[in-house]
């Protein structure tokens, strides 16, 4: 995956940008960015289960995945997953393809999980899913959403984020869509996890 750009979007394609120099030392934040604003921080709320959706642009394998806590809080925990979605006409997460397992965010730092395997194939929508226990800070990226993909074809919302009410815990095997919310226009900051492929 040495040298190519990612797409993360219900609907479209967005940038996501190489970071090192060695394949399996590539991070790819999830998410578009009006810049390559993904510093800072922004807390989780406990209990809900965020959503971003993503494609690839060739068949590969998810081998990692990571966020870095930049405010910890005492006990905290997070899980990570993948699901499938409704494709690109309809971005909603669907069924869980891999629960790739539980972080402590109760320190300050990259938390990682490594030596996954999960076969993506390009052309697919898929969605990266975080859940966390408590409160704590993580990565932030700002996105400016204009309304350019407001609805697709069969009249549904293409944000390429949302979140679901969940209680912590092993990821759902059907992401909920009761309560589900696509984050609304304008401009604003989310929280976003890394993915590493190979």
């Amino acid at each position: 995956m040495k040298n190519t750009i990612l797409g993360g979007g219900g609907g479209g394609y967005w940038p996501m940008i190489q970071r090192g120099i060695n394949p399996l030392e590539c991070w790819y934040p999830l998410g578009p960015a009006q810049a390559d604003t993904y510093v800072g921080g922004i807390a989780l709320a406990a209990n809900r289960h965020y959503a971003i959706s993503f494609a690839v642009p060739c068949d590969c394998n998810l081998d990692g995945v990571m966020l870095y806590v930049t405010a910890a809080v005492a006990t905290s925990k997070a899980r990570m997953g993948i699901y499938a979605t409704g494709g690109f006409d309809n971005a909603y997460p669907t069924s869980l393809l891999l629960d790739c397992g539980e972080v402590n965010t109760n320190a300050v730092g990259v938390q990682t999980i490594t030596g996954l395997t999960l076969p993506l194939y390009m052309g697919v929508l898929y969605a990266g899913t975080f859940i966390s226990s408590h409160t704590p800070a993580i990565t932030l990226r700002n996105y400016m959403y204009q309304g350019w993909a407001a609805v697709n074809t069969l009249g549904n919302s293409l944000r390429p984020m949302c979140y679901a009410t969940q209680a912590y815990g092993a990821l759902p095997a059907t992401f909920s869509v009761v309560g589900t919310t696509f984050m609304t226009s304008g401009s604003y900051d989310y929280p976003t996890i890394f993915l590493r492929f190979t």
